[in-house]
């Protein structure tokens, strides 16, 4: 069992809950220090030195764990916050399902932003150089002195000059 869960399982058996809000509360009614991981997520550290237990429990997971039980643990299901605001953990707000489902949460521009920008960072060519590229081409150079000059794939500069790839230059 990893220990993600191990954790989120011990939170639930001592009885850490969260309301409807989205507020976590310990048994004793004291409401612990929320704080964001690295990603984003909204979490509060968690141990018990007699298990060996120490690590953190995402609030949206175990707003979810309340919601749906153990059908967050089932393979293939991801925890999901609906409006795309991860610190929002209300119960309106958190469901489960599919990754595709999950992806599809963030806005259609928002994804189309972060493709773009994966995409910039794979690229063969600098702004610079494609600029070159599409001058070369334009004064008549082929496909494949073009590929052979910039030191690519033929499919690459053919993606290229066909628009599949660079649409933003």
């Amino acid at each position: 069992m990893s220990n993600r869960k191990q954790c989120l399982l011990y939170a639930v058996d001592a009885g850490y809950t969260v309301d409807r809000k989205g507020i976590v509360t310990s048994p004793t009614g004291y409401i612990p220090k929320v704080y964001p991981t690295s990603t984003g997520y909204d979490c509060f550290g968690i141990q018990n030195r007699t298990l060996g237990l120490r690590g953190k429990v995402t609030v949206h997971r175990l707003q979810a764990y309340t919601k749906f039980g153990d059908l967050i643990f089932q393979k293939g299901i991801q925890v999901r916050h609906l409006n795309n605001d991860k610190q929002d953990n209300s119960w309106e707000n958190i469901s489960i399902g599919s990754p595709r489902q999950n992806a599809f949460d963030t806005p259609a521009d928002v994804r189309q932003q972060r493709s773009m920008a994966g995409g910039r960072k794979q690229r063969k060519l600098s702004d610079k150089q494609f600029e070159r590229f599409m001058e070369d081409r334009r004064k008549g150079m082929s496909l494949n002195k073009l590929a052979k000059k910039y030191k690519m794939a033929k499919s690459t500069a053919y993606y290229i000059l066909s628009g599949k790839t660079y649409i933003d230059m």
